[in-house]
């Protein structure tokens, strides 16, 4: 009988230390699993995530993103990003010019125009006469000038967004370089990844599993102790 109490009572010593440990964990498997179970109500497969350590850690790019205020401008497939706001298709970012009073950002068939904070005050593409299409941007003594399909060098109105053709351009430009959209990270994904241990590499997968199994251990040790602890009122 002693020996019984002796193991009844091991068990339960470790059932309680299991159950610390892996509280946290069945937390996160539980949060995690309702998020990722409403990830399209929540859009999380349309939001990304802009953190540059989790970029890194993906082996994705960060210099796509810009800081516009308080807010990152970011080019990535679904186009161009400034935080969770859609801002229009961009094949490629040329080039982005600020100023005190505004910031014009070029695409090569899109023209944006914001606030230093980040607001979209107005933009311009083809359905909007946008006539050319640019290959190139530069600043030319506070002059905003683009290269065209052409050949052709233009200077842009940043009152009306319009592209006029320019001769008087006779420094060497500096063009800015241009920006193929980064590789994507939604919230969807790193939930997917962190949910399943993914995201802690080969062996992440194998640390889920082995928390999964001492999960398991504790729900069969708490039956044992339920089944103990009932046949012993009954003696």
């Amino acid at each position: 009988m002693k020996k019984k109490t002796h193991w009844r009572l091991k068990i339960l010593k470790w059932h309680r230390r299991i159950g610390v440990v892996l509280s946290v964990f069945l937390l996160w498997m539980l949060a995690s699993g309702i998020l990722i179970n409403h990830a399209n109500d929540l859009r999380l497969d349309k939001q990304q995530l802009n953190n540059e350590f989790w970029l890194k850690w993906y082996g994705l790019s960060s210099t796509n993103t810009q800081l516009i205020g308080d807010k990152s401008l970011i080019l990535n497939k679904e186009g161009l990003w400034l935080n969770q706001q859609n801002l229009g298709e961009c094949s490629s970012l040329l080039g982005v010019a600020k100023s005190s009073q505004e910031i014009v950002v070029v695409c090569p068939e899109h023209i944006l125009l914001l606030l230093p904070t980040g607001e979209l005050i107005d933009h311009v593409d083809k359905s909007r006469g946008l006539s050319i299409v640019s290959q190139k941007m530069a600043v030319v003594e506070q002059k905003i000038i683009v290269l065209a399909n052409n050949n052709q060098v233009y200077q842009l109105d940043t009152q009306s967004l319009s592209f006029s053709p320019t001769s008087s351009i006779i420094t060497p430009i500096n063009w800015q370089e241009i920006q193929q959209p980064q590789a994507q990270l939604s919230y969807e994904q790193w939930l997917l990844d962190a949910h399943s241990g993914r995201l802690l590499g080969a062996w992440g997968k194998w640390l889920v599993d082995g928390l999964s199994i001492l999960l398991m251990v504790l729900i069969v040790s708490g039956w044992y102790l339920a089944k103990r602890r009932h046949q012993l009122k009954n003696v």
